[in-house]
Parts: C-alpha cells; structure tokens; sequence
C-alpha cells in the first residue's frame, strides 16, 4: 500500500487550535461583527485573519502588542502607542525586562564581576596598592598563580605609570582600570567580567 509522509519542510503546514479559513469566514457572516480585530495567532495568522474580515467588506485592523486602537468610529483608528514587554518580580520590586536589571544580571551569571578598590590621597598619590575582590570566576587562569594577584599586579603596574591628569580624573582613572581588568582576565581565563571600580580620595 505505501505510506505518504507529510511533515513541515517546506514551512506550508501549521496545527494547532486555529480555525481553517472557510470557518473563519461562517462566524464572520454568522456574528456580522463592526470591527474585526484579530488577537491569537503569530503574526502571519493575523494578517491572514485581516485579509479574510476585509474580504468579507468588515472593518479590521492588525494590532500588535502596544498599539492602541479608537473603536468609537465606524472603522478603526490608530490613536497611539504604549510600553509593552515582559515584566519580573526582582523581590518586592517590578522590574521591566529592558530595563537592564535583568540584563546586567545575566551578564554577571555568564562573566564574574570584579571589584577593584584603590585609595588615593589629596594630591592625588594612591595610598597603598589597588586590591580586586573576585566573584564567580575561577580561582587560577593560565600563569597558575592566583587571578587575584595577577590582575592587582597589573593593576599596580598601570598605576605607578600613570600619569597625574589620569590619576586626577575619576572617570578616565576606573575606565583604565576597567580595561586593564577584562583584558587580564581575558588572557588568563578567556573571560571578560563585569567590573565595578570604587575610588576613593581622601582629603587633608
């Protein structure tokens, strides 16, 4: 007898809990709605679902996620545009997915973070050395010594050459630092991590 397989290579076919385009069509003519606005579906379903309303000579419109739309007419209207998107609960407070708490999140989960804190006098002179504090980064890289010392001696490195106009501007000063940070961590253990530099002056 054969078999005849039919799968989805060619992207012709969808199954789901869609109603096929004759269906589609009795419950238009069977509601006679004013306005059709088609709401489930991907995108093409409600385009496809658009073409059908205005075949059938009824009002439609396609609105997608934050558009708003003025029904009070005999057709509808764009009237305008609002913030749409996922949201979480980070503890107590809401936050947007895009407004970069989760973003900066995932980045720390995938690379580390580093702490780099150095100390410098009123005339601009580092009191001691730059320390790092490390988190969720792997303890030795590829000298075998310690990441922690190896990006404080480069640190220390950088600071005992820099010049006075660097050591003088805090954001010139924690965007070396920064720099020399990822890209040591890099060497060592093909990572580049989140850094927060605090530096801090103290006065006479």
């Amino acid at each position: 007898m054969g078999v005849d397989v039919v799968d989805d290579s060619n992207g012709k076919y969808h199954v789901s809990g869609h109603a096929n385009r004759p269906d589609i069509e009795y419950m238009q003519k069977l509601v006679k709605p004013q306005i059709v606005i088609p709401m489930h579906g991907e995108h093409r379903h409600l385009r496809e679902m658009v073409k059908i309303a205005r075949g059938n000579r009824f009002q439609s419109i396609l609105a997608p996620n934050g558009m708003m739309v003025n029904l009070s007419g005999n057709e509808p209207a764009v009237a305008g545009y609002v913030e749409t998107g996922r949201t979480y609960l980070d503890g107590s407070a809401q936050v947007g997915a895009l407004d970069g708490v989760v973003r900066d999140r995932i980045r720390m989960a995938l690379n580390g973070h580093v702490t780099v804190t150095l100390i410098l006098d009123d005339e601009n002179e580092p009191l001691g050395e730059p320390w790092c504090e490390i988190m969720g980064l792997a303890q030795t890289g590829r000298s075998r010594a310690p990441l922690v010392d190896v990006l404080e001696a480069d640190l220390n490195q950088f600071i005992n050459r820099a010049s006075e106009v660097t050591l003088a501007d805090d954001d010139k000063l924690e965007q070396q630092l920064k720099k020399i940070v990822r890209q040591t961590a890099l060497d060592e253990i093909g990572k580049k991590p989140e850094v927060t530099v605090v530096i801090s002056r103290l006065s006479a």
